[in-house]
């Protein structure tokens, strides 16, 4: 008989999202959004349930319905942070000192943390809190010193996090953190404590708003120009590539790829004034399929417009409304999105093939 008692393992579905799983999803939906599988408004929405989720299954409900999602994972080249700083990129002298002698002394808040800081408790409290500060450089360097008093370090939970030092008769402890994110910046904790304590540990919940900002600011480097991706869709099509001209700035890029493979397809999409999408999509494909998969199963009306000197079909869906140029050489071109019937006609009129 066996006497004991068997319990059956846990979903990985229920199991609890770490900080790692929201950061994986939050890249495919940077993705989706950049490859205009996403408007902006689903991208923000979807990105504010994962910052929410509690667990795995809870995760996965927001990619499910994205390619990525079912890729299989490949393994990213990881490069270990370095336990000490590169030689020469921390100046020996302090950028500022912390000091509290039988006080009590902090740095927090929106400030500049420097290339090297120094704090020194004696009889005494310092809190060094970064985890709002702004990293002008990647590595950064904080000598800590107690001598009967205590230090305490917080930093945000997306950099990475190294430690060198020692106790007598105290408690010298630094938590080590790596990111996901090559570029972050690296704290090193430097120091010793002396019948006090020195402790340097990530301050939880201080990421939350800087998925967004990654995400974001990704997509924003990326999309800033897209001139680049036009001209090499130009030379490449094996028709006019169409782009806008002369839109307000206050319409914003989201996405932008050229795809040869794919019936030599082009996309460029942007987010209008009052957050709505409208995209322009070109291919060599099937009219038919290429229409209904650029404008997400909308159907043709028997209402046409003149616009720019060309004549476009309006088609109407529950989900894009479009406008469809079926006579343009060897291509179809379809200016669609969640935009307003005027938004779509300041895109179309807005075309041009350079």
């Amino acid at each position: 008989m066996d006497l004991q008692k068997h319990t059956a393992p846990t979903p990985a579905t229920e199991l609890r999202a770490s900080d790692a799983d929201r950061d994986r999803v939050a890249d495919i939906l940077r993705e989706a959004l950049a490859e205009g599988r996403l408007t902006a408004d689903e991208h923000a929405e979807r990105v504010d349930g994962v910052l929410h989720a509690k667990t795995v299954g809870e995760l996965e409900v927001f990619i499910r319905d994205l390619p990525a999602a079912h890729q299989r994972p490949t393994a990213p080249a990881y490069t270990p942070v370095p336990p000490r700083p590169t030689p020469g990129a921390i100046p020996v002298e302090a950028d500022a000192n912390v000091v509290a002698v039988f006080s009590s002394a902090m740095r927090r808040g929106r400030w500049r943390a420097g290339r090297r800081l120094h704090a020194y408790a004696v009889f005494g409290s310092v809190e060094i809190d970064l985890s709002e500060a702004i990293f002008e450089y990647q590595q950064v360097v904080i000598k800590a010193v107690s001598v009967f008093g205590d230090v305490q370090i917080r930093v945000p939970e997306n950099i990475s996090l190294r430690g060198t030092g020692g106790g007598v008769l105290g408690n010298f402890e630094v938590s080590p953190l790596d990111s996901v994110d090559s570029d972050a910046p690296v704290v090193y904790v430097d120091g010793w404590a002396v019948l006090g304590n020195v402790e340097a540990r990530p301050k939880r919940g201080r990421r939350v708003a800087d998925i967004l900002d990654r995400v974001h600011d990704k997509v924003d480097r990326k999309l800033r120009n897209y001139r680049g991706e036009l001209i090499t869709a130009r030379r490449a099509a094996s028709y006019p590539v169409a782009a806008p001209e002369g839109l307000p700035s206050t319409w914003k890029a989201t996405s932008v790829r050229f795809q040869g493979e794919k019936s030599d397809r082009w996309h460029l999409g942007f987010q209008t004034p009052d957050g709505q999408y409208v995209q322009v999509e070109q291919s060599t494909q099937k009219p038919a399929d290429f229409i209904d998969q650029a404008s997400q199963g909308a159907s043709a009306t028997e209402r046409t417009e003149e616009i720019g000197g060309r004549t476009w079909t309006r088609y109407s869906g529950g989900r894009y409304d479009a406008l469809v140029l079926k006579d343009t050489p060897g291509s179809t071109t379809v200016v669609a999105g969640t935009g307003s019937p005027e938004e779509l006609r300041t895109m179309a009129a807005a075309l041009k093939t350079g």
